[in-house]
């Protein structure tokens, strides 16, 4: 894969061989209605709504009883993967001027290519974690974005992984 001079300023993109797939504990399946994508959740974990706040995202998630948050965003426009780092980075800065890309790679997830990024940064004081997945078929896009203080990913990525790892194409 090539990038541009501008993409590479944001980050470098390495695969990631390892092959991930949907906990056994993820047993509801929420199906986006935009276009063909689901995510496997784990009931006993996970809240959802349709999220009224921000009008780009679809869902917003909670994990019960601990400080991770989640929204799917998916729309009909085809995004190519390598084009994500720097969308999502400036979208990051909008709210925090000083987000940065930590880690970034292609992964296999349920058979499917995806791109997972981590992306820190501070709002209003707050040092915040964006880990999530980012996906693109024919059909149109999705961002499934956790997100948590800086603070608190190495106790919640166990959690946050599970849930991201939910993600399916569906037929």
């Amino acid at each position: 894969m090539t990038y541009s001079p501008k993409m590479l300023r944001y980050c470098s993109v390495h695969p990631n061989n390892v092959e991930f797939e949907r906990s056994e504990n993820a047993s509801f399946l929420l199906k986006s209605t935009v276009f063909n994508v689901g995510f496997y959740l784990d009931p006993k974990k996970w809240t959802f709504t349709k999220d009224v706040d921000n009008p780009d995202a679809e869902y917003e998630l909670e994990c019960k009883g601990k400080d991770i948050y989640a929204m799917i965003i998916t729309e009909k426009f085809v995004i190519p993967l390598e084009v994500f780092p720097e969308i999502a980075l400036e979208t990051a800065r909008e709210v925090a001027p000083d987000a940065q890309i930590s880690r970034a790679e292609y992964r296999t997830v349920n058979s499917h290519k995806i791109l997972m990024m981590q992306v820190v940064g501070t709002m209003r004081g707050i040092k915040f974690t964006y880990y999530g997945y980012y996906f693109s078929n024919s059909n149109g896009s999705v961002q499934f974005i956790c997100f948590t203080g800086q603070n608190l990913l190495e106790d919640y990525r166990t959690d946050i992984e599970e849930v991201l790892n939910g993600f399916v194409e569906l037929s």
